[in-house]
Order: structure tokens, then sequence, then C-alpha cells
């Protein structure tokens, strides 16, 4: 009977230390929950401060120091800023060539700067927003930008012996005219072999009927002059996916042409859409 009482007193006295080893586990849980809760706060607030430093920074290099600081923190918004303002990190380069493929074959291509969306314009420093007007002042019609397509043809690093270079087909002749004419003059005159009156195109009428036929983005192009057997070099504006200039390169192998590369004032700059390998490659940069 006494051993009983006692196994009893042992029990009641087991569960009572577990029970208040259980009440101090969760206050411990509940302390550190509210520690780390009231350190994300802060954290949280200080990389949204550090970011509109950045945001209203006027020199680059303060520009892109806060906007690192901010996405160190693992800010969001302070990473893809940071992207933006160090393009190059995180797409291909500016001025360095790549390799486009179509199937088994490719040739190189480069571009001169990176060309943002208007809601990542927000972002980029002084020297991309004067960029960026260029691009606009290019498509608008009102500049030529030889200057950086000649930086290009330089940076591909191919020689041009032998080369016409050749603009992309545009919607309709007279913005195609408009927007290379004095370009195409221009480099002419540096020594390049240019034909800026390649596409005779079809009729508004003519257009629509070809369209409807055929998927091609070639298709308000009745025929391209001046090219066969040709070796050939291709200038744009801008590319994106790529998939307006696989469309052109199809349409100039029917002229037994060789394109030797193609050049870009910019490239649209995409975002990286992994946010943790952009905060990690942020982490292991060293600007």
């Amino acid at each position: 009977h006494a051993n009983g009482i006692s196994i009893k007193a042992t029990f009641s006295n087991v569960t009572k230390a577990m029970g208040e080893m259980m009440v101090y586990i969760l206050i411990t849980i509940v302390v550190m929950a509210a520690i780390v809760g009231i350190g994300y706060w802060r954290m949280s607030t200080f990389s949204r401060e550090l970011l509109n430093q950045g945001m209203n920074a006027e020199d680059a290099e303060e520009r892109r120091k806060y906007f690192r600081k901010a996405a160190l923190l693992g800010n969001k918004e302070a990473i893809l800023a940071y992207a933006c303002t160090n393009p190059d990190m995180f797409a291909k380069p500016k001025m360095l060539p790549f390799d486009y493929y179509i199937g088994l074959h490719y040739f190189p291509c480069v571009f001169a700067d990176h060309y943002f969306a208007k809601g990542l314009t927000r972002y980029i420093v002084n020297e991309q927003k004067a960029f960026m007007k260029r691009v606009y002042n290019f498509e608008g019609l009102d500049e030529d930008c030889s200057d950086l397509i000649e930086a290009a043809i330089r940076a591909l690093g191919i020689t041009m012996d032998g080369v016409v270079i050749v603009f992309m087909p545009c919607s309709n002749p007279f913005r195609f005219t408009n927007k290379f004419q004095h370009l195409c003059w221009k480099l002419q005159r540096k020594g390049y072999e240019a034909n800026h009156l390649t596409y005779p195109y079809l009729s508004v009428r003519d257009q629509k009927s070809e369209e409807m036929a055929s998927d091609s983005l070639m298709s308000h192009v009745k025929r391209i002059v001046g090219v066969e057997n040709r070796k050939v070099l291709v200038v744009d504006d801008v590319i994106n996916t790529g998939e307006t200039l696989n469309a052109f390169a199809k349409e100039l192998k029917k002229y037994k042409t060789k394109i030797v590369g193609a050049v870009f004032v910019s490239k649209v700059f995409n975002p990286p859409h992994n946010p943790l390998l952009a905060w990690l490659r942020i982490v292991f940069s060293h600007k």
C-alpha cells in the first residue's frame, strides 16, 4: 500500500514537472517568435528606407549602393532595382557578341545597350535614361544612332569585306525609308556597303490577303532585292525574343544569302525570374 502511494506521488510530480516544462517551452517559443517578428519588421523597414534612398539618389554609384544594401536584406523590389542598374550581371552583356542559333546554324549578334520596359525605367540611372531617350528618338525617326551601330559592328569583330548591310523590314515602306535612310547614308560614307532600298512592299490590300494566308512575320515584304548570293549583316533598333530575326533569317535563306552577324541598338532587358538566385548573385558580387 505504501509503495502504491509512493508511485502515485512520483507520477504526480513527474506530470507536474512536465507541465511546467511545456509552459516554459511555449513561453520560449512565443518570445522567440516575437523577437524574430520584430527583427524581420525592423529589417524590412530598414530595407525600404535604403530602397527609398536609392530611388532618390542622383549619383549612379550611390543609387546602386543603396539598392544593393536593400537587396542584401531580402527586399524583392530592391533586387529588381539593382538588377536594372546592373543589367550586364543578370542578362547578356552589352557590346559582347553572343551566338544566335537557327537550328544547327548560328551567327554572332551584339547590341549597344539594354532597353527597359516603362515599368522598369524608374529604377535606372541617368546614363541609362539618356540611352533610352536615344532609343525612343530612333523609333520616333528623330535620330539614326549611327555611332551606336558602328560601335556594335566593331564589337562584333568580323571582317566586312564583301558584306552588305541590310535593315530589318518595317510594317510599311514609308516608316522603313525614314527609319533607316540617314543611317544607311552615314554607314556608306564610313565605307560600309549598305542598302536601304531592299524591300518592295505589298500594298495594304495585298498585304492583308497575304497575312491571312501566311503566319510569316515577313508577309508584308513581297521580295528582297540586292542580296542574292551575298554575305549580309542585319541591322535593327531592338531585339527581344529574336522571333522577328528568326523569321527574317529564314526569309533571307530563300536568296542563298549568308548571314555573318546581326547588330542592334538595344536589347530588351528581361528581369531575373528567380529572386533567390538573383539575391545569391548579388551576395557573391563585389559591386
